[in-house]
Order: C-alpha cells, then sequence, then structure tokens
C-alpha cells in the first residue's frame, strides 16, 4: 500500500515545470490560454476596424469602448446578420460582390457578436450578484437596516412586515400613522 503524502507529493511534483535556469513554475494546466486561443492579426484587424468606426456619420468621434455602456441585444442581432450576409456572399461567389470588403464584414460580425456576448455575460454576472445579495441577507438578517425583514427565496425581494412598514414622506397613508 502506498504511502498518501508520498502520492501527494509525487503529483505536485508533476505539476512543477523545472527551467534550464533552475526557475520553477506551477503547470499551466487547466488554466486559460490567451495567446493560444487568440490570434494577433485578427485582434490587430479588429482594432483598426473599431478606430474606423469610431467616427459617426455627423464627423463626431466616440471612445473605441463606447459599446460596452449597452445595447439592446437586437441592435446587435440586425447588424451582425447585414455583416453575415455579406461575408457569406462574398464566400459563395466573390467575383459578383464588387465592393464588399470581406475584411469589414467579419470584423462587423466578430464586433457585433462580441458585443452581443457582452451583454449576455453583463445580465448573468447581475443576476449571480443579486441571487448572492440576496444570499448574504438571509444568511445575516441581524445586519440589515431596522425594520427590514426577509428576502422572499421566490423572488429574492425583501419583504417588510406591514406592522414595520411606514410609508415616505407625503404619500397616502404617511399622516395616519400611530
Amino acid at each position: 500500500m502506498s504511502d498518501p503524502k508520498y502520492i501527494e507529493e509525487e503529483l505536485a511534483a508533476q505539476k512543477t515545470r523545472t527551467f534550464e535556469t533552475g526557475a520553477n513554475r506551477n503547470s499551466d494546466e487547466g488554466k486559460l490560454d490567451y495567446e493560444g486561443a487568440l490570434s494577433p492579426l485578427v485582434l490587430k484587424r479588429c482594432a483598426e476596424y473599431s478606430l474606423k468606426h469610431n467616427v459617426m456619420e455627423d464627423g463626431s468621434i466616440r471612445t473605441a469602448d463606447n459599446w460596452q455602456k449597452g445595447m439592446p441585444l437586437g441592435v446587435y442581432m440586425e447588424s451582425a446578420f447585414r455583416h453575415f450576409v455579406a461575408w457569406w456572399g462574398w464566400h459563395r461567389d466573390p467575383l459578383n460582390l464588387e465592393g464588399t470588403d470581406v475584411e469589414e464584414a467579419i470584423c462587423g460580425l466578430l464586433f457585433n457578436a462580441s458585443g452581443f456576448l457582452h451583454e449576455l455575460l453583463k445580465e448573468k454576472r447581475r443576476e449571480a450578484e443579486a441571487v448572492r445579495g440576496a444570499e448574504i441577507l438571509r444568511e445575516t438578517p441581524d445586519r440589515g437596516f431596522p425594520g427590514m425583514g426577509d428576502v422572499n427565496p421566490r423572488t429574492g425581494r425583501i419583504e417588510i412586515p406591514r406592522e414595520d412598514y411606514v410609508p415616505p414622506p407625503g404619500s397616502a397613508g404617511f399622516m395616519d400613522q400611530d
């Protein structure tokens, strides 16, 4: 039977990289590989596309990250589809689509797909933060404000018991309080 401590040390040694210089690093196994997943050529071309399209029709210039302020998903989808159709048309018959810049079409498609995904991920993060906030409130009921009620597990909303509710000044029923 093997010694568990020895097995643990052996596994740790297998996950450590030692270089010719003697320097050591943990294994990169299971870590995101941005360098392998992305192409510097494509990123540069997309940045050029973005720079070109930062100039609005009226001549004003928007910042490169302006899109991160948010747009409806439908705006991204409609634009992406137009760029896709231009790319697809070029692919099917590159000689018959004079004036189609396939690089522009692909960059436009990538931009819109990225914007769409960005919005989905922002919403996913907001939902996760709301759930976590509700969990924190549920875990620490004594840390709320005076009169704070419980979190409804179905809606995630704070429910204030009727007897603790005080309407804001100027609202109906404010002067009716004892």
